[in-house]
């Protein structure tokens, strides 16, 4: 009777093609009966598998080794060759051999999409900000807050707003690509405010007029249709640039300033008769042009039963005398009620 050591297989794991993946086993030492003459049998390592790790050099025919345990305390035999630092790392705990460890690896590194290089470890909550400068340059923060370009097309007149908007972005890591959505997100609301803003004040000023027309005419009754009407001449006599400011701000349509327009124009007509400065050509074909457009007007301009037609009929008849002075008529004029 002999003693041999002799790796014995506990279990072996194969792929569907019938490939050896991996083993579990131990080393076994023991009596083995021999036939006269015939030779120690060799241990027999798993092909295509790395030979088990060996006991260490002894007396291995005095003592049977212990069994590897099983259940309850994970196997570290395997690690016996490695650093204290692998031995003590509870992370390769679950793995019974460097085959599935290695196999562990492989799976984690295709699970991750990305090798070392590629991965960013986060540090703690309460890490302070000189910790994140490496995460903030390789996600893509500039160096300085003024390395932010302005993507292409848009303008930016407040320089004091970019600036600080460029700071804020740096403090809080943002990338250029982050940066520029920002950039544009600022844009599209600032056109989409002064679109509302316009429209806002567009209808504000359609309102104006409606109110004004409705206070004058309650106002002047039936001279409303010729007090309008100098109403438009005198502020047809404005320049360009200071008609604008006034309809800008709504004071165009104040009731009380058309009043003083209508006053105006009442006293421009008195100096006119008394051979004073009459109203001229360009602005009498101004007001023919003005009163073309205005629906009142025209109503009772057209209609010799309303209760205006005269004041209206007359006042036709005085700018197109006056547009027209070297002419017994002009177009449309009209000398009779």
């Amino acid at each position: 009777m002999n003693w041999h050591r002799q790796w014995i297989n506990t279990r072996l794991i194969y792929d569907f093609e019938g490939n050896l993946l991996s083993c579990e086993g131990y080393w076994h030492t023991g009596p083995v009966m021999l036939a006269e003459g015939e030779p120690d049998p060799l241990p027999t390592p798993v092909p295509g598998l790395l030979a088990p790790a060996e006991p260490p050099p002894g007396d291995q025919l005095a003592d049977t080794p212990p069994d590897p345990p099983r259940g309850g305390a994970p196997d570290k035999t395997w690690r016996n060759t490695f650093s204290d630092e692998v031995k003590a790392d509870p992370a390769f705990d679950g793995f019974g051999n460097v085959q599935d460890a290695l196999t562990g690896y492989s799976n984690l590194f295709k699970k991750m999409g990305a090798g070392p290089d590629n991965l960013l470890r986060l540090p703690a909550s309460d890490a302070p900000e000189s910790d994140w400068v490496e995460i903030h340059t390789r996600l893509g923060r500039p160096k300085e807050p003024t390395d932010y370009k302005v993507p292409e097309g848009i303008k930016t007149e407040d320089e004091g707003f970019l600036n600080t908007l460029k700071a804020g972005a740096h403090a809080a890591g943002m990338s250029q690509k982050q940066f520029s959505s920002i950039v544009k997100s600022f844009e599209t609301a600032e056109l989409d405010m002064s679109t509302r803003e316009t429209a806002s004040h567009g209808a504000k000023l359609e309102e104006l007029k409606k109110t004004a027309a409705t206070d004058l005419q309650i106002h002047y009754g039936r001279e409303y249709p010729e007090k309008n009407a100098l109403i438009g001449r005198v502020a047809n006599g404005m320049s360009e640039g200071l008609r604008g400011e006034l309809e800008a701000t709504g004071t165009l349509y104040n009731p009380e300033f058309l009043k003083m327009l209508a006053d105006l124009g009442s006293l421009r007509m008195e100096d006119g008769s008394r051979g004073g400065e009459a109203l001229g050509v360009a602005d009498s074909l101004a007001e023919i042009k003005r009163l073309g457009l205005d629906a009142e007007f025209q109503k009772a301009l057209a209609n010799s039963d309303h209760p205006e037609h005269k004041n209206a009929l007359k006042r036709k008849n005085e700018l197109y005398e006056n547009a027209y002075p070297n002419e017994l008529s002009g177009p449309g004029y009209a000398n009779t009620g």
